[in-house]
């Protein structure tokens, strides 16, 4: 059974130039080298993208396990669009900057089943975008349909 829950999305910004003295924009979290958004309001998957533009920057693209880790804690038992999507080819994963995904590590598993699934019970077009997820026990990525909305992390393009 697919989550009823919403999804949100975040954003990610890298500072231009990160020095001692940085910080980060208001309502803007930092970790490592960037500063990243978590968004208090619902928007499907192409709106969450189009909105983290307008911020400049891009839906989250995990680059490593710590900010995986970090994207888990901040998201606090929250589903969030990241900018993953195979929109364009099934079962080919592109990152927002057209960069493939290399590592499917941290793709989850509900029911025995391993993500990416596909699931079209809910949507004839299948699930084609990816999303955070943090709650019910389910931790990791899952495909979920592009249109649901949902929360968003964004982060800002360098």
């Amino acid at each position: 059974m697919h989550s009823l829950f919403p999804l949100f999305h975040s954003c990610f910004f890298s500072p231009p130039a990160i020095g001692i003295n940085y910080t980060c924009p208001q309502l803007w979290r930092p970790f490592q080298s960037k500063c990243y958004f978590f968004s208090t309001v619902e928007m499907n998957w192409t709106l969450s993208q189009d909105n983290c533009t307008a911020m400049g920057g891009h839906l989250v693209i995990i680059e490593s396990e710590d900010e995986q880790e970090f994207l888990q804690q901040e998201a606090n038992n929250t589903q969030y669009w990241i900018g993953l999507t195979d929109s364009e080819t099934e079962g080919k994963w592109l990152w927002v900057d057209k960069s493939p995904l290399h590592d499917p590590k941290f793709w989850g598993e509900r029911n025995g089943i391993k993500e990416p699934d596909n699931y079209n019970n809910t949507d004839p077009n299948g699930e084609d975008c990816a999303r955070l997820n943090t709650d019910k026990g389910l931790k990791g990525w899952f495909d979920v349909s592009c249109g649901r909305n949902s929360k968003w992390a964004s982060v800002p393009w360098v």
